[in-house]
């Protein structure tokens, strides 16, 4: 849906009054491009006699980045159609008792959708912020600057991705599944922080 847009497109839909794209969608953009650069970094460093010696590291980079990409790419659909389940749960009935415990029900399902769809666009750019320190190290010295710049928007896609998740989880009353949310975050943020230092 947004992948599919023109850029001019998807960023006059951003600037409208249209409750989507929003943050959670541009998070999932920038590891997407993040993720490209990357490739870009091992593309222009795969075959290159310098180098040879990390071949195979490029190759396995090139193909991760690939599957990234289009996994973000997806996740900004994804993100999209969080919020309006949240948004069509909030226009449920609630005159009945029956209608407003229902409507309680399939709202809370609709946070916990809106929740998990930023923890995966985090888990992807963790991924990608490894590997993109990797072409730091080992990738073309003419494209550093790329790589960094791919660090650069995996934290920024990461932090964009934790302000919607911390949104969600002050709607949510299961107390189990917030925990293991903002555990599983502290994890996630502490392997992006590891990531970006080695």
């Amino acid at each position: 849906m947004f992948s599919d847009k023109k850029i001019s497109e998807f960023l006059n839909r951003l600037s409208s009054d249209s409750p989507t794209p929003g943050g959670g969608t541009v998070a999932a953009l920038s590891g997407a491009l993040a993720a490209s650069l990357v490739s870009m970094v091992a593309s222009l460093t795969v075959g290159r006699k310098k180098y040879e010696g990390y071949d195979s590291l490029y190759e396995e980079t090139i193909g991760k980045m690939k599957q990234l990409s289009e996994q973000l790419q997806d996740l900004m659909d994804e993100d999209a159609k969080a919020f309006d389940i949240v948004m069509e749960a909030l226009k449920m009935p609630k005159k009945t008792e029956e209608e407003k415990q229902l409507r309680k029900e399939t709202l809370q399902e609709a946070f916990k959708k809106a929740t998990n769809t930023p923890v995966m666009t985090a888990e992807a750019v963790v991924k990608c912020s490894g590997y993109a320190m990797k072409m730091v190290k080992h990738g073309n010295r003419n494209a550093v600057s790329d790589a960094y710049c791919a660090i650069e928007l995996c934290q920024a896609a990461f932090n964009m991705a934790m302000e919607n998740v911390d949104i969600n989880l002050n709607s949510i009353q299961d107390e189990a599944y917030a925990k293991k949310i903002t555990v599983r975050c502290e994890e996630l943020r502490e392997q992006l922080n590891r990531n970006i230092k080695e």
